[in-house]
């Protein structure tokens, strides 16, 4: 009889574990839109270019309804991968323009952001 409430005190801690990334997923994810909004960047979408606040309400409507057709989106990694690199419709990647910088893909653009944010 002991071994089953250990067994069920390992599964609660395995599932617990599991909780925390998806959590932190999220914040991130919110982080990495905030910082689109927030950039002043231009946004390149199947040749058309948006500013960052058209971008971050196109993204985060392409999240939402992704996440409602039961995408597994729970880390900032997969966030970048199936939302925010490239046209799920045309399959072009995206692009960001800020200043007078050259413009580059904004998968790259969000991974340098991502590994920012967790530099600290």
């Amino acid at each position: 009889m002991r071994t089953v409430p250990a067994f069920l005190f390992l599964a609660l801690m395995c599932c617990c574990s599991w909780a925390a990334p998806a959590e932190t997923g999220t914040d991130e994810i919110g982080h990495l839109l905030a910082h689109l909004k927030n950039s002043r960047c231009e946004f390149d979408r199947n040749g058309t270019w948006y500013s960052a606040t058209r971008a971050e309400e196109h993204l985060h409507s392409k999240y939402d309804a992704l996440l409602k057709n039961g995408a597994a989106i729970n880390t900032a990694e997969s966030f970048i991968d199936q939302v925010a690199s490239r046209s799920n419709v045309s399959g072009h990647p995206y692009r960001v323009r800020c200043g007078s910088d050259p413009a580059m893909e904004s998968g790259a653009w969000f991974w340098q952001a991502l590994q920012r944010l967790r530099a600290g």
